[in-house]
């Protein structure tokens, strides 16, 4: 069986999640500590560890964040969840932990697919913020 191929479909996810979340001059606020950094300067942060597939790539379940708070201070889980439920509203842990229980085996087909689209996505984005990839 071949090993699944992630690290593009991981790339441009986290390019389009950062573009998402930055304004129309490319900073983006961290979701956990709410510093600003320009969004090719910080990551996308999982509320839900990444290793959890079936939660890796739902778009609630990752945000724009600092680079201390997702590498150095474990994500920071307090302030992550803090901004979720103001986000979302008080189902949205439960909503995410019950997920992330959940089996999920990709495909290479469906990694491809989802490589596809959020490439395409983050273009757009880029494009109608004025920002460059």
């Amino acid at each position: 069986m071949a090993k699944l191929k992630f690290y593009d479909l991981d790339k441009w996810f986290s390019i389009y999640i950062r573009l998402r979340d930055a304004d129309d001059n490319g900073n983006c606020r961290c979701c956990s500590c709410s510093k600003v950094g320009f969004w090719k300067d910080v990551d996308a942060g999982h509320f839900i560890p990444r290793q959890n597939k079936a939660s890796r790539f739902n778009e609630k379940n990752v945000f724009a964040q600092c680079r201390k708070c997702n590498r150095f201070d474990n994500g920071a889980p307090a302030g992550y969840a803090k901004f979720l439920l103001s986000r979302f509203g008080e189902n949205i842990l439960d909503e995410l932990i019950q997920l992330s229980h959940q089996a999920k085996k990709w495909t290479q087909f469906e990694i491809d697919n989802m490589r596809d689209y959020y490439k395409q996505k983050a273009k757009e984005l880029a494009n109608e913020k004025g920002l460059i990839l």
